[in-house]
């Protein structure tokens, strides 16, 4: 056996020789291609000032310590020196060069000024490029409006903390002197400080010495009276414009003889007391970490903003005995820097050393001399043990041996000698191999070379031939040890244990069992103990469900993985089950999964009782994803359905009285048109009769909306650039709507064209863009977007009338007052209206549904009360685009003839209006009321007929079946067919079938008598 002393030494020197074989071949550690990260510093000031540089060694430490490959560069705005406006085009202009080529992969901005730079600048100097804030003041949510790609660390210093402190160490101070300069920074601080000192109000006088120069400085705290103090706040700069070291001007307002306090660590230790101090070095390396987080691919926006910083107590030991301030009223946790080092401490390793070597002397000396005593007892007690100990092996069931160090017996008791068939002498001196179990053997010596280390005690199974067989044993073997420390013997002590191993086996065909059922199930399965509320075992479905690992899962609470809701519903399952209710239905609970997703699960569960208290609950559980999706799916399904009948049924109603409406107003039109053509502008008449034509005008508009809604008014379509309409339309409604609107357009530029009718995409845009203004009383923002999308299989299903494709999509948002949520089912309801008596007609947004499902379109509204509303329409998208066309509009004044005309219509009044109107105009007039009548008239006089005005919305015959028959009679006959309804579907085919043209009623006279004089003038 080997000497112990030349174990210690080789145990000494293996590591070392391993070191040096590693050091002669060092790993190439030198970053390979693309592996650098670049990270750019933003400082708002200059390099030396303290602040800048405690934040730049922070984050230099913290990149230094990540171990990662980053390039670091850093760059100063100099704004706490230069505080000159003009300097932003010239940084912006050199971060643009500098930059353009050569983005970094995050950014570090360091206080309010290069903040507020990079955020202005962002899109243009650095688009997509993550930040990270750190040192800035006066924070508020809404300077951030979005969050995407930023966090940071808020400078969160704590002037009441300081100001306490003030107290704390000089109770009866008279007056505190707050300091501060005339840059941004210290106007922020000398705010923040006016609104903590009031919490302090009757404890002591405060006086503000701010915008003043140096010297002014120096003697007004010199006449300070004797206990006041002094509170540094900034000055960097005096009145003056001279600019200052801190080491000089925190030097030069110490020497005045008062007690200086601050929040800052870079004024520590020139001169200052201490406070509650905020650390720039604190701040850049949790700048730093962020940053390392987000260059490792986390996102900016998931890492939460600090708003806390770590601000310690923190004072200069010769400060605190220069102005003899007791150390015993410092806060608790208190650092104190530069405080002497006492005899102890520095040589403290020293002192620890002979002290240590004199406790192991004295404690060497009572292990000898307990040896001594505790030998001669166990030399005493040997002897009664080894007779107890014979008489103990020779009658117990348990198998003793005894073995020298190559396995031959030197000792066998009885119950070895019965189980083995086997006398002593037939076994001792022979060694014990031949009887152990072929596959068992290389096990056995495997085992027993642990015999030869402490603690020199083994524990092994194997299978050995008996009398009955082969049988499973468990030994324990002991080293017996001589006094050099060698091993002499081996002492074993055995048992069978052939029953339990067939348990056992048993039991793990059993549980391989459960565990494929469990694993394979198609569902999710755990396990969880009711006394601590932890799962104990759980599937790999349950797993998939979470998004957990097995390992992490186990580590969770229940409550971890529920709603808030649901996690009220689970309390209320374990009380139930505590108070004794055993079978509690299935459950739904809301789960929350390890990416934040959150879907519906049921959860069947079955708990077991000791002593009447749940000790242990399984559950199946079953993800009700799908489930939920489709009866959401079937729920929107039917809200859609019944909203597209009940508007089907409205549009109807709109469409069925259109007809006789038209009717009525085309007389009351036409008799104030009459009346009109009679009459001068300065006649008493005039203005009334003006007003009756306005008013008509007014409701045929009102028709033609319903008409619209109904989807039964179409009109001429045409490739149109969607974007050149919402041009026009903004200029309209930048001279209609208040002054404090303001429009924002989002147009993308390679815009696919619509087929549709340039002057009902205008009535959309004007309607969304009205009905924003009067949601913006106050004033807001109104946004107009335009984008190219694909419209999926999926969306489809959910959505009614809409089919896979292309589409123009087009955004209306405002940031008005939205739509309450039991209002926002009947917005496109015609005549629904939330507006005052006489503010609206509630036909606006009917009519806008009309035109959008009438061009084969879908419109959606999204709206949240007090924030807004969104409404998307989906337009198809044409085959080509085609450029803006211009609306030309005649206004020439009509012309009459000579000619004869067969005016048919079944209105007596509207065959009066018209006669008295056309022949008003040179014209002479044939009337008919009814198409049987029409084809008489016809018959008899048709060579004198020029022209045949004919309705089509008449009883009996009606005016389609008429057009046919006129048509038979003479196939060059000039039909003019009038109608409530547009052009479109039964109309059109009318038309293509031989009218010469179309009219819509109710129509203006002066409109009719043009296209009369077109369609007479055309034949000639």
């Amino acid at each position: 056996m080997k000497k112990p002393g030349r174990k210690i030494w080789f145990a000494l020197l293996f590591p070392l020789l391993a070191a040096l074989a590693c050091g002669a071949a060092p790993a190439d550690i030198r970053p390979q291609p693309g592996q650098f990260k670049r990270l750019l510093v933003l400082h708002s000031y200059h390099h030396g000032y303290c602040w800048t540089d405690n934040v730049s060694q922070g984050i230099s430490e913290e990149i230094a310590a990540s171990g990662q490959h980053i390039e670091l560069n850093c760059e100063y705005m100099d704004t706490k020196r230069y505080e000159d406006e003009s300097l932003s085009p010239i940084l912006f202009r050199l971060f643009l060069k500098k930059y353009k080529h050569n983005q970094p992969d995050a950014i570090i901005v360091s206080d309010n000024n290069a903040f507020e730079f990079v955020l202005a600048n962002r899109k243009a100097l650095f688009p997509g490029v993550p930040m990270v804030f750190c040192g800035l003041n006066n924070f508020t949510p809404s300077m951030l409006p979005d969050r995407t790609g930023i966090t940071g660390i808020l400078e969160d210093f704590d002037l009441f903390a300081t100001i306490d402190i003030i107290f704390r160490l000089q109770p009866d101070v008279s007056t505190i002197a707050v300091v501060t300069d005339v840059v941004d920074t210290g106007r922020l601080h000398l705010a923040e400080f006016r609104k903590t000192a009031a919490r302090f109000e009757g404890r002591t006088t405060f006086v503000e010495f701010a915008e003043m120069d140096q010297e002014s400085l120096t003697e007004a705290l010199k006449k300070l009276p004797a206990g006041a103090a002094v509170l540094l706040l900034s000055f960097h700069r005096d009145k003056r414009g001279r600019i200052y070291d801190v080491a000089e001007s925190t030097g030069r307002i110490a020497d005045c003889g008062l007690p200086v306090y601050s929040c800052w660590d870079q004024y520590m230790g020139l001169g200052i007391v201490g406070g509650m101090i905020t650390s720039g070095t604190a701040h850049g390396r949790s700048a730093a970490r962020m940053a390392l987080r987000i260059l490792n691919g986390e996102k900016a926006e998931q890492i939460p903003i600090v708003e806390r910083s770590p601000n310690r107590p923190m004072f200069d030991y010769p400060q605190l005995k220069r102005h003899a301030l007791a150390m015993s009223r410092l806060p608790a946790g208190a650092v104190v820097i530069n405080e002497p080092v006492s005899l102890f401490y520095r040589y403290k390793g020293l002192t620890w050393t002979i002290g240590i070597f004199l406790l192991l002397q004295t404690i060497a000396i009572i292990i000898m001399l307990a040896n001594v005593v505790r030998r001669r007892k166990a030399e005493e007690a040997l002897r009664e043990s080894e007779e107890n100990y014979r008489l103990l092996v020779e009658h117990q069931s348990d198998l003793v041996v005894k073995v020298d160090t190559e396995g031959r017996f030197l000792f066998v008791s009885p119950s070895y000698c019965q189980m083995f068939g086997k006398t002593p002498e037939e076994l001792l001196g022979r060694t014990f191999m031949p009887l152990v179990h072929e596959e068992d053997i290389s096990v056995t010596l495997e085992a027993m070379k642990g015999l030869y280390a402490p603690p020199y005690s083994v524990y092994v199974e194997q299978r050995a031939m008996t009398t009955k067989g082969w049988r499973w044993l468990a030994w324990v073997d002991t080293a017996l040890l001589d006094k050099s420390g060698e091993v002499t013997a081996i002492h074993g002590l055995g048992r069978d244990i052939t029953e339990r191993k067939q348990a056992e086996q048993a039991l793990r065909e059993s549980e391989e069992k459960y565990r494929q059922l469990v694993q394979f199930a198609p569902a999710g399965i755990y396990e969880m103990d009711m006394t601590e509320l932890r799962f104990t075992d759980v599937n790999d479905v349950m797993c998939e469900y979470t998004g957990y690992t097995r390992e992490e899962f186990l580590k969770l609470n229940p409550f971890e993985l529920l709603s808030e809701d649901s996690r009220s519903a689970l309390r209320d399952l374990i009380a139930r089950v505590n108070s004794g209710e055993e079978s509690p239905p299935a459950m739904e609970y809301m789960l929350r999964g390890r990416d934040g997703r959150e879907f519906w699960i049921l959860v069947n569960s079955r708990f077991y009782f000791e002593d009447g208290r749940p000790v242990r609950a399984a559950a199946v559980v079953h993800d009700l994803t799908l489930l939920k999706k489709a009866e959401q799916e079937k729920e929107q399904m039917a809200v859609q359905l019944r909203q597209a009948q009940k508007m089907e049924a409205v549009g109807v109603l709109a469409g069925g009285i259109a007809h006789d409406f038209n009717n009525l107003l085309q007389a009351v039109n036409g008799y104030a048109e009459m009346l009109l053509l009679s009459k001068n502008e300065g006649d008493p008449e005039y203005n009334e009769l003006a007003g009756i034509r306005q008013a008509g005008d007014r409701a045929a508009l009102l028709v033609r909306q319903l008409l619209t809604f109904s989807r039964k008014l179409d009109s001429t379509r045409k490739p149109v650039d969607l974007n050149h309409e919402i041009i026009q339309v903004a200029g309209v409604l930048e001279r209609t709507i208040p002054k404090m609107i303001r429009i924002e357009l989002q147009l993308f530029e390679d815009l696919r064209s619509i087929d549709a009718d340039p002057v009902q995409i205008e009535q959309v845009l004007l309607n969304l863009g009205g009905n924003a203004a009067d949601a913006m009383p106050d004033g807001g923002l109104l946004a107009i977007e335009t984008r190219n999308v694909t419209l999926d299989e999926e969306y489809c299903r959910t959505h009614m009338d809409t089919h896979p494709g292309d589409y123009v999509l087009l955004i209306v948002s405002d940031t008005g007052q939205g739509i309450a949520p039991e209002t926002m089912p009947h917005i496109f309801e015609p005549f629904y209206t939330t507006k005052g008596v006489g503010k609206g007609t509630g036909l606006g947004l009917a009519s806008v549904f009309g035109i959008v499902k009438g061009h084969g379109g879908n419109i959606l509204c999204y709206s949240e009360p007090e924030r807004g509303t969104t409404f998307r329409i989906y337009f198809p998208a044409g085959e080509a685009s085609s450029a803006p066309t211009q609306m030309s509009r005649s206004e020439e004044a009509p012309r009459g003839g000579s000619e004869t005309i067969l005016l048919v219509d079944d209105e007596a009044a509207i065959r009066e209006l018209s006669s008295e109107m056309l022949g008003h105009f040179g014209y002479t007039v044939l009337t008919a009321a009814s198409g049987e009548e029409a084809l008489e008239k016809y018959r008899t006089g048709r060579d004198r007929i020029d022209l045949v005005l004919l309705d089509l919305g008449m009883p009996g015959m009606g005016g389609r079946k008429c057009l046919e028959e006129l048509l038979r009679l003479d196939p060059e006959v000039k039909v003019l067919v009038a109608s409530g309804y547009s052009l479109g579907g039964s109309l059109k085919d009318v038309v293509e079938a031989g009218a010469a043209g179309f009219i819509g009623k109710p129509y203006q006279h002066r409109k009719l008598l043009r296209v009369v004089r077109s369609i007479l003038d055309a034949q000639d």
